[in-house]
């Protein structure tokens, strides 16, 4: 008797054929009704009004949402394979308890499929997440899943890692890029060049906006993301750029949930010192010791790489301590 039963999931519950899912049960007034307590006296079980027995599959979600949400609260997600019959049933009987929109908006997400087919333990085609991160750092496996539109089935492959990887470690090198700019070194006058790429940092955050504002597009979010990434990595960078640059770079990895590696004021001032040694050493073609600090820094996680302009060194991927 719910008059908006279908509508989330597009059904006519008249179109429902009795038995597609379920055994039709003749002690259903209607073929279409489901369970909200099940009699039943094992392990797990309650005494209820009605009999022993535990809750419904679907009453246990109205439970805990209204229980620490309340009516209305503003999303709610899950996948795409739940839409029916599952939160269809959700907001039938949670309205029909309170008489109160259940939730304000709807956000399904897509299954990770192996090729083509979704992730099933009968199929033994599971990805553990454990097993993952002991190859890949959670950053990259965050752009795997940010990569695609959260709406559409996402397939897992070695080789769209590992271009995530690649995007991440140009990331990681733009914000180290940023941060070690000289900041005493004076900006050309007229800087034609500097004023366009601060002009275009501001315009990636109004892109990154509006992508996320339509119904979340982290697609062409991190395309943005990309493009800024790019613009760190431009010649002739100056402070002035970096001022503007930064916080846009910093607002966006915010953003996406990017934890990058920080070092301290101390640990950066004893980096910033052998790298500068490295380089009087390469000055002065004394190449074999100059590797040696590079080796040194290796080992350390801290990477270099040369620039016509410098070297930037940036440290290994990893969460905030």
């Amino acid at each position: 008797r719910f008059a908006r039963y279908g509508r989330l999931s597009g059904k006519d519950p008249h179109d429902l054929q009795a038995g597609a899912r379920v055994e039709v049960d003749p002690e259903k007034r209607n073929p279409a009704d489901f369970a909200l307590w099940k009699l039943d006296a094992g392990d797990p079980s309650w005494e209820s009004p009605w009999g022993r027995g535990r809750p419904g599959w679907h009453i246990e979600c109205s439970a805990m949402s209204l229980k620490y949400l309340g009516s209305g609260f503003e999303v709610h997600g899950g996948g795409r394979d739940l839409i029916f019959p599952h939160h269809e049933n959700e907001i039938a009987q949670s309205e029909a308890y309170t008489s109160e929109l259940f939730a304000q908006a709807w956000m399904h997400v897509g299954m990770i499929t192996i090729n083509g087919e979704k992730m099933s333990k009968s199929l033994g085609n599971v990805k553990y997440l454990g097993r993952l991160l002991d190859r890949w750092s959670p950053n990259v496996i965050r752009l795997f899943c940010l990569g695609g539109h959260y709406a559409k089935p996402i397939d897992y492959s070695e080789e769209l890692l590992q271009e995530h990887e690649r995007n991440w470690y140009r990331a990681r090198l733009a914000y180290h890029r940023m941060i070690q700019t000289d900041m005493t070194a004076a900006d050309p006058s007229g800087d034609k060049a500097g004023h366009a790429r601060r002009g275009q940092a501001v315009l990636l955050r109004g892109e990154f906006d509006d992508a996320l504002a339509d119904n979340l597009n982290t697609h062409l979010a991190l395309s943005a993301f990309q493009k800024l990434s790019s613009l760190c990595l431009e010649a002739d960078i100056t402070r002035s750029d970096a001022d503007v640059i930064l916080p846009v770079l910093e607002y966006i990895m915010g953003v996406l949930g990017l934890d990058i590696r920080r070092v301290g004021s101390a640990e950066r001032a004893r980096i910033d010192s052998l790298v500068a040694e490295r380089n009087d050493l390469r000055r002065q073609k004394m190449y074999a010791d100059a590797d040696g600090i590079r080796d040194r820094l290796a080992s350390e996680g801290i990477d270099l790489e040369d620039y016509t302009d410098g070297t930037v060194w940036l440290a290994s991927d990893g969460l905030l301590a």
